[in-house]
């Protein structure tokens, strides 16, 4: 989900005749008023979506982008990826019969039934499986030898690795479980569209006042 951020051509054509006199003096304006604007609305978005959304402000960054302007490109770009994020996330918690996990500030946790926690390539993740029956079992167990415990309660505090072999034919077998994303929040028009009126509004205040600089600096 993006927001685009340029001038349109009254805007551009006004700043050329006030700085016409000044060498890239227009350029220098738009450029440093877009760039400004971008970096202050990925702040301002990343407080937003904070407001609703259990995840640290690290994290929420990671989903946020600026395409900065250049003088070759005078206009920018923020950007909010739409990647699903792992319920590992949010919190997530092993107990003995699936895993809870809370995504949204103002509501509780939330509960997946047979679901679990494990490491796989390196990084933990929340693992489920709908269909319990068809289960494969796991290729490594907790302590080197086949386990009496049940299935679920394997864990990366068992210090249990798996390898997950696929199930039977039409079974999608063990997946990863997913929040939607950061980009899908983003574009809920009870936050983009603020968001978007309050980066147009500080885009102008930005060349208001980078103009009034460089007229500023030339007249010494």
């Amino acid at each position: 989900m993006n927001i685009d951020i340029s001038l349109d051509k009254n805007q551009l054509k006004g700043v050329e005749s006030m700085l016409r006199d000044i060498k890239n003096g227009a350029k220098k304006a738009h450029v440093t008023a877009i760039n400004k604007t971008l970096t202050t609305t990925r702040v301002q978005v990343r407080k937003r979506i904070g407001q609703d959304i259990n995840l640290a402000a690290k994290r929420i960054n990671q989903e946020l982008d600026i395409e900065k302007a250049n003088y070759s490109k005078i206009s920018g770009r923020f950007v909010a990826y739409c990647a699903p994020i792992g319920l590992i996330n949010f919190g997530a918690n092993q107990t003995a019969k699936g895993v809870t996990y809370k995504i949204y500030k103002s509501g509780g946790r939330q509960f997946l039934k047979h679901a679990f926690i494990a490491e796989s390539k390196g990084a933990n993740n929340v693992w489920w499986r709908g269909n319990r029956a068809s289960m494969p079992e796991p290729k490594r167990y907790p302590i080197g030898k086949k386990s009496k415990a049940a299935w679920p309660r394997f864990g990366p505090k068992e210090g249990a690795k798996y390898r997950f072999p696929a199930g039977p034919k039409g079974d999608k077998g063990i997946v990863r479980r997913t929040w939607s994303s950061i980009g899908d929040h983003f574009s809920k028009p009870e936050i983009f569209e603020p968001e978007g009126i309050k980066a147009s509004a500080l885009l102008l205040k930005n060349l208001d006042e980078k103009v009034e600089e460089i007229l500023r600096r030339h007249r010494g």
